[in-house]
């Protein structure tokens, strides 16, 4: 009768166990690094449309707001003063057919424009509402009126870092260039609106 001796289980070696903890670092490495490149095209994705869908608010929120006016009065890189047109057929430029346009560090770009309290007799209105000469410096003339209460205060555009207007086409179009703080970096975008160029008085 012969009797059979059992086996050892033979376990793993060191040596097989540090090149299966080496391979399967490996593998996870390489998971890791394909998802954080997923990851990394999906954010990118994401900026560009946020980019672009923000361009595209912004254009046409300015554009309701702006389109048709009649001239601008100054244009420097950071603010813009623009007339509206004869609201009052006095052949002259009102201090309410203004719009005083500039960027707010914490705001973006801002609007600023004559509004009356309801209220207001005509005679209250005409006392305030002053005609504007050329030799006027408008920003003065916006903090007279900002402090007699009546200008009214819009955000265009927010989450600007930087802005810059400029006249294009001979004065006949406004160039808006902003860069929008999105979580990405900076996105760039450009409003142009259209202008009549027209001054007081002509038809």
């Amino acid at each position: 009768m012969t009797t059979s001796i059992p086996r050892r289980r033979r376990g793993l070696t060191l040596l097989e166990l540090v090149l299966a903890l080496a391979m399967t670092t490996l593998v996870a490495g390489g998971v890791a690094g394909m998802l954080a490149g997923l990851g990394s095209g999906i954010a990118v994705g994401r900026d560009a449309r946020t980019s672009m869908l923000a361009a595209s608010a912004t254009q046409r929120r300015v554009h309701d707001v702006l389109a048709d006016h009649a001239a601008m009065l100054e244009v420097a890189a950071d603010r813009a003063v623009l007339w509206s047109g004869d609201r009052r057929p006095d052949g002259a430029i009102d201090a309410s057919e203004l719009v005083w346009l500039s960027f707010d560090d914490g705001d973006g770009l801002v609007l600023e424009r004559v509004t009356f309290p309801d209220d207001w007799t005509t005679l209250e209105r005409a006392v305030v509402d002053r005609r504007v000469d050329d030799d006027d410096d408008l920003w003065s003339l916006a903090a007279t009126l900002r402090g007699r209460g009546v200008m009214e205060r819009r955000v265009l555009a927010d989450g600007v870092l930087a802005g810059s207007f400029s006249r294009i086409d001979g004065g006949r179009g406004l160039r808006i260039d902003l860069g929008f703080d999105l979580p990405t970096g900076r996105s760039d975008a450009t409003v142009v609106v259209p202008v009549r160029d027209e001054r007081p008085g002509e038809e």
